[in-house]
């Protein structure tokens, strides 16, 4: 699953040891995942990571079938994902399926529009200038899941048990709408697309409408510090 954010850390990579540690296999969900620890005989200074190369083997797998045994898999960790999934139900019950007994899964995906004005400011104008319909809100997409109660009973249905859903606040600061602008372009491929190709003078009217929408949020200095709001979800197979 692929994942992109602005202002929260990255997965870890997963660690390797020295001769002298002992280690394990695990599939996890976008790969196989072998992790080390410290042998009791060696102080556990004694170990440094290795390359990721060595520690992570990547696999692409399709999400609503995926293929792996049953009870197969320790953990799955996915930032922004299920809610881009056509069947993000299948995808859960997928994932619930491969997890051991009492395996964890976490995930994080996005909450209501108005909670992210950094991704969806001058949104509707926009579609107008562009002439794309709106969004199906039951469709896959960035806030798919921000109804409240979509998420948990979506992990519910799946067989999940004890869902927590809880939000995390965020703020995106950028030096300019500039620097901003670049990013949306870099990190919304439908938005980079629908603007390929466009004339110049359409771009530059999407832009200033942008640019508009997001005065509410300049800074002192010229900058824009644009709140968001995360969900993040935690349940147990």
């Amino acid at each position: 699953m692929r994942s992109s954010t602005s202002g929260s850390a990255p997965p870890p990579a997963g660690a390797s040891a020295a001769p002298s540690c002992s280690g394990w296999r695990r599939p996890c969900r976008s790969g196989w995942w072998r992790r080390s620890r410290p042998s009791p005989a060696r102080p556990s200074s004694s170990w440094r990571p290795a390359p990721v190369e060595d520690v992570v083997e990547q696999r692409r797998i399709e999400a609503e079938w995926i293929d792996l045994p049953a009870a197969s898999v320790d953990a799955v960790l996915c930032r922004w994902g299920y809610m881009l999934m056509t069947d993000p139900g299948a995808a859960l019950r997928e994932t619930r399926r491969v997890l051991r007994p009492g395996g964890r899964l976490a995930l994080a995906a996005w909450g209501t529009a108005a909670e992210n004005s950094w991704a969806s400011a001058g949104a509707d104008a926009v579609r107008r200038l562009l002439g794309q319909p709106p969004p199906d809100p039951a469709g896959p997409g960035m806030f798919a899941f921000a109804a409240p109660g979509r998420l948990e009973q979506l992990l519910e249905d799946a067989g999940f048990t004890e869902p927590l859903v809880d939000s995390v606040d965020l703020r995106f600061v950028h030096p300019s709408f500039q620097h901003w602008w670049e990013a949306r372009l870099d990190c919304a491929v439908p938005f980079a697309d629908a603007l390929a190709g466009r004339p110049e003078a359409d771009v530059q009217q999407v832009r200033s409408e942008l640019e508009r929408a997001l005065e509410p949020y300049r800074t002192d200095d010229g900058g824009l510090a644009i709140p968001g709001r995360a969900l993040v979800a935690a349940a147990r197979a």
